[in-house]
């Protein structure tokens, strides 16, 4: 059954949709957070990079006391960012709780980053993922981890992210970029389907990306707080009918 997330930096949001996710007999799983979303915290106060990972610590710590799930927290990291800066981030992020996920770039460095982490037995969600080749490369490179350092014992597997309402920006289908790479992640770990990391869907833009990813059996999806309200506000009979 697949497991709900919100993508917020807000505490005070994560009580609101946990409280309505019981209400409707749901659950709110987990989170996800990274640097723009932790950002609009701030109001437009600018601060260093060391603040900010000060003020993305305090916000991931406070909303674990609020989901009993798994936590994404983003290395900061843009083209210039180096393998090793990218592990020193994911060390220290992977220090704050056992139920962190290091968030890293599906990039070159991220997946150098990615493999010194994944050595360490640290918990790792591969995002801004975009394409199947990127998939098959993760898993690839997951299977390739296990082999070396089997077994790797951690709470959950590995997430990988894909941004479908990104791709539904360029004119591409996301959801279907979902479907194709649940169906290939599952040929590929039909031998060994405990290893196999779990699919995130993310860059959720509307309930009909929430109904295609249950259909699909992502393992875990990210939403918003707007579109989270409009789906679980949705009648007994609503909700079957988008089923």
């Amino acid at each position: 059954m697949t497991k709900f997330l919100l993508d917020s930096g807000d505490p005070n949001e994560y009580i609101e949709i946990a409280n309505l996710a019981k209400n409707s007999g749901s659950q709110l799983w987990g989170s996800t957070t990274n640097p723009s979303l932790i950002a609009k915290k701030l109001a437009g106060k600018k601060i260093s990079q060391d603040e900010a990972f000060r003020l993305q610590k305090e916000i991931v710590l406070e909303i674990l006391n609020i989901v009993p799930g798994a936590v994404s927290a983003e290395v900061y990291a843009d083209e210039e960012t180096t393998a090793q800066e990218m592990i020193d981030q994911g060390m220290q992020i992977a220090s704050w709780n056992q139920r962190i996920f290091v968030k890293l770039p599906t990039s070159i460095e991220g997946f150098k980053a990615r493999t010194a982490l994944r050595r360490e037995k640290i918990q790792v969600n591969n995002t801004l993922v975009f394409s199947e080749q990127q998939v098959f490369a993760i898993c690839l490179h997951e299977k390739i981890m296990q082999k070396l350092y089997c077994p790797i014992q951690n709470l959950w597997p590995c997430f990988i992210s894909p941004f479908v309402g990104r791709l539904d920006d360029i004119n591409e289908d996301g959801m279907s970029f979902i479907e194709n790479s649940m169906k290939m992640k599952k040929q590929y770990f039909e031998n060994t389907p405990t290893d196999a990391p779990w699919m995130l869907e993310a860059s959720i833009r509307r309930a009909e990306h929430i109904k295609r990813g249950i259909l699909a059996n992502v393992e875990i999806m990210t939403v918003p707080g707007k579109v989270y309200k409009e789906w679980l506000l949705l009648t007994k009979e609503q909700l079957q009918s988008r089923l």
